[in-house]
């Protein structure tokens, strides 16, 4: 009835940190340890988020260095057609000390050539155009064209040049070497002209001092287009050098010529000037005596197919 145990055999023994034995029918319900399933990773878009990455982040270096490093900072200005060049220097390195929206102008890529012509085309009335060129990485040239002259409108005291269309350039201060001497009439002062420095261009005066009031001369474009031919035509012919051109009781009409020979010759700018100066020519150059040219006061042009002399 009762049987003895074997005493060979292994006895079971529960132990708390024993672990749940393996029931069959709980078998999905033990806890799994979770691995990554490298299988199902997105390697294109991992690859595509590195190379994208690595652009933007190349394109900031670049940015950074091309805009805000000193390497590409212009630190040289070159003029290139002046002596006196220290005026126009120091207002281009004024303009590149300048920040515009954070962002120096000193940057050879960010530079506004525009605002710098501008700025120098208002410092100096006498210029047309203004070339700048980026030469090197910290240089820059201004080359700078002036405007043409085509001759000078005294009013008292000072003297107007003026582009061949009557735009005034710029006006010439009474206290430099164009003034020999200075007086005053009826409160009015005049003066008398160095032509040493003025020879190669005509002086137009007028009786009654008119002042150019806004950016032309007070002279119709036809009227100073005769003046211009006249004086041209002596000039080239190497007939005489005129002194100034001046204007007794018509500013339209007539004209009289100063000369350095002593005498003075009428036109009629109502008339064909051409025809006058050819007149002129042949009167003076084949006619007249060097004798009679020492005695000359004046020849009168105005009147057609004559010549009045004294």
């Amino acid at each position: 009835m009762f049987q003895q145990k074997n005493s060979n055999k292994p006895l079971l023994k529960y132990h708390r940190h024993q672990r749940v034995s393996a029931n069959p029918y709980f078998l999905d319900r033990r806890p799994s340890k979770k691995r990554f399933d490298f299988s199902s990773w997105n390697w294109a878009a991992f690859t595509d988020f590195l190379l994208y990455a690595s652009l933007m982040i190349s394109l900031l270096v670049i940015a950074y260095w091309l805009l805000f490093s000193s390497f590409f900072t212009i630190k040289n200005v070159e003029v290139l057609n002046i002596a006196d060049d220290y005026a126009v220097k120091s207002l281009a390195q004024d303009f590149l000390r300048e920040r515009h929206w954070g962002f120096k102008e000193s940057n050879l890529f960010l530079m506004d050539k525009i605002e710098l012509k501008n700025r120098l085309l208002a410092f100096d009335s006498g210029l047309s155009d203004v070339l700048i060129r980026k030469v090197e990485r910290h240089t820059i040239s201004i080359e700078l064209r002036y405007k043409e002259i085509a001759g000078y409108w005294q009013c008292e005291n000072k003297l107007y040049a003026f582009e061949s269309d009557g735009r005034l350039i710029s006006d010439v201060k009474a206290n430099n070497s164009f003034f020999e001497s200075m007086e005053t009439r009826d409160n009015k002062i005049f003066g008398t002209i160095n032509m040493s420095g003025l020879g190669e261009y005509p002086i137009i005066k007028t009786w009654q001092p008119q002042c150019p009031a806004n950016e032309n001369i007070p002279i119709q474009a036809e009227t100073l287009g005769k003046i211009l031919e006249v004086f041209s035509y002596l000039k080239f012919y190497d007939l005489l050098k005129p002194v100034d051109f001046s204007f007794r009781d018509d500013i339209s009409r007539n004209l009289e010529v100063k000369t350095l020979h002593g005498f003075d010759i009428y036109f009629d700018l109502n008339q064909d000037v051409l025809s006058q100066l050819k007149k002129f020519h042949v009167f003076y150059k084949f006619y007249l005596k060097s004798a009679d040219k020492n005695a000359l006061q004046y020849i009168d042009l105005r009147i057609k197919e004559k010549i009045f002399y004294q």
